[in-house]
């Protein structure tokens, strides 16, 4: 029995890159969790997801036994509207982990970013790092 894995934030660049390499496994059923039906593959499965709407968790996750998060507002949008991003991008992604609790999903991937970790960049990022968010995309993504 394949493991199925959504992924949430399907039709963005990441996520279109992760659900091309594992829908290539036969051991994995992709699931795409986006907001509307963007992705070009018409074979794919899909389901409505968006990270705004907590009415939508329940049917996503139903069934699954991996999430892969990478749903939420980019830096752009996140400067435009800092009280949005800090709902979408730090609030949001937690009430989704304990959706997924509740589903008994056995893993999660939340893909944040490096920016939480401010400048200059350390050279070396391994184990805990002391994070010094610059803006409010990397606070939301710090919390």
């Amino acid at each position: 029995m394949p493991v199925r894995v959504l992924i949430t934030g399907a039709s963005g660049y990441l996520g279109g890159w992760l659900s091309d390499s594992l829908t290539k496994r036969t051991s994995v059923e992709v699931i795409h969790g986006v907001r509307h039906h963007l992705l070009p593959d018409s074979t794919a499965q899909y389901v409505p997801f968006d990270l705004g709407d907590t009415s939508t968790y329940d049917r996503a996750l139903d069934g699954i036994d991996v999430l892969v998060n990478l749903a939420g507002m980019s830096q752009d949008e996140c400067t435009r509207s800092p009280s949005e991003c800090m709902r979408l991008n730090a609030v949001n992604p937690a009430i989704l982990l304990r959706y997924a609790k509740n589903h008994k999903v056995k893993r999660v991937l939340h893909v944040s970013t490096i920016q939480v970790l401010g400048q200059p960049l350390p050279r070396d990022i391994r184990g805990p790092m002391p994070v010094s968010p610059a803006n409010v995309y990397a606070q939301a993504h710090a919390r």
